[in-house]
């Protein structure tokens, strides 16, 4: 880069010819690109998490709030492509269908805990590890 650096005026970008930012970023991540294999998804968030998934996601999502402020929401997912909304929020959120959602991201979860700790591994967790790692896990 040469020359100083300016701030332009607003919406003074331009996007290069032939990009599609709509295609690139969808408002709904776990909205498939095809409407086939449409899975009906209902998860819940802690009250912790609730208010501020629900304003995320839209109102039109949320099923139902309970009175500390959790929420249940419902939506269509293409082949449980919402597991990355469900990991990010961890223990403040919960799968309630379908079953199989469910099943499937707790096996997955169990195979990733039951893995054999990396060779590449330098320093393997043990009691001293991170608060909440598992016993044994790679500590970095």
């Amino acid at each position: 880069m040469h020359g100083e650096v300016t701030r332009a005026g607003a919406n003074s970008a331009a996007l290069p010819e032939g990009i599609d930012i709509s295609a690139a970023l969808p408002d709904d991540p776990w909205w498939p690109r095809a409407e086939s294999d449409l899975i009906s998804t209902r998860i819940k968030v802690d009250a912790l998490e609730g208010p501020r998934v629900a304003e995320e996601v839209g109102e039109s999502r949320v099923e139902h709030r309970e009175s500390d402020g959790a929420v249940q929401l419902a939506f269509s997912v293409a082949s449980f492509a919402a597991s990355g909304l469900v990991l990010g929020l961890g223990e403040h959120a919960e799968i309630l269908e379908p079953a199989e959602f469910r099943s499937e991201m707790r096996a997955w979860l169990g195979a990733m805990v039951d893995a054999p700790v990396p060779t590449w591994c330098a320093t393997p967790m043990g009691s001293r590890g991170r608060r909440g790692a598992a016993p044994g896990r790679c500590a970095g």
